[in-house]
């Protein structure tokens, strides 16, 4: 992959509205070969956007303060291992919605 700073540079703010419209109106309603999707910042964009609209982040407010005491873990295998299983505490929503990440 060619791309650097993926989520640093925005899409197009037009084609993000227009695809997020898209697939609002359901999966079967928008095709993928649109040249919008080709477009590596549209498309994280989009992502960007939908990870921000949600009424609970990801990682729960919850797990906050765990889940940075592990990333603050010196030895590489200790730290991973605890984010994983901080991870699999998740909520169920949560965590399937990470594995499709």
């Amino acid at each position: 992959m060619d791309i650097v700073g993926i989520y640093r540079v925005s899409g197009n703010s037009t084609v993000v509205s227009y695809l997020t419209e898209q697939v609002s109106k359901g999966v079967e309603k928008f095709g993928l070969g649109d040249q919008c999707w080709q477009d590596v910042s549209v498309v994280s964009s989009l992502l960007k956007s939908f990870f921000l609209k949600l009424p609970d982040p990801l990682f729960t407010l919850e797990m906050f303060s765990s889940i940075i005491e592990a990333s603050k873990i010196d030895i590489a295998h200790r730290r991973m291992d605890q984010l994983r299983k901080l991870v699999w505490e998740l909520p169920k929503v949560n965590l399937e919605t990470l594995k499709y990440l």
